[in-house]
């Protein structure tokens, strides 16, 4: 898996490579016996493989496509990126960027309302504690300390 010029491979590529990777006891098993057959069908190639894919699929949802052109066929990467049965897509990196950011924004201003909704019930509740206070001002000792 090749980058083209001038573009850099993602972090999210390098974190792909990082991550532990681990199969269950019966696919371990299958795979060393695979392997006794061909080597392509031992852990460690296996592992690669399966890292490169998801590496690709990495830099496709980042914007660039080629990579998992050179892996898999069209309908496979129309697959991966369009999942079968879904009513939704894999959102490419700017777009995704842009609904955070949009997001972001509506929670502050959602935020800052609730803020505000806050500071008029407690400015509220001192009004109406302060007239209860006064009227019963006699009757209630505790009200004329605050």
């Amino acid at each position: 898996m090749s980058i083209p010029p001038g573009r850099r491979k993602p972090e999210s590529v390098a974190q792909v490579w990082a991550a532990p990777l681990t199969a269950s006891a019966f696919a371990a098993e299958e795979m060393r016996q695979g392997e006794a057959r061909d080597e392509r069908f031992g852990a460690e190639f296996v592992g690669e493989t399966a890292r490169q894919a998801v590496a690709a699929w990495v830099m496709a949802v980042g914007g660039y496509e080629g990579a998992l052109a050179d892996i898999a066929s069209e309908d496979t990467a129309y697959w991966l990126m369009n999942p079968v049965g879904k009513d939704w897509r894999v959102a490419r990196a700017p777009k995704a960027a842009e609904q955070l950011a949009a997001t972001n924004r509506r929670a502050r201003r959602y935020r800052r309302q609730e803020a505000d909704r806050v500071r008029r019930r407690a400015q509220w509740f001192a009004g109406f504690h302060a007239a209860s206070c006064h009227r019963l001002a006699g009757a209630m000792p505790a009200c004329t300390a605050s």
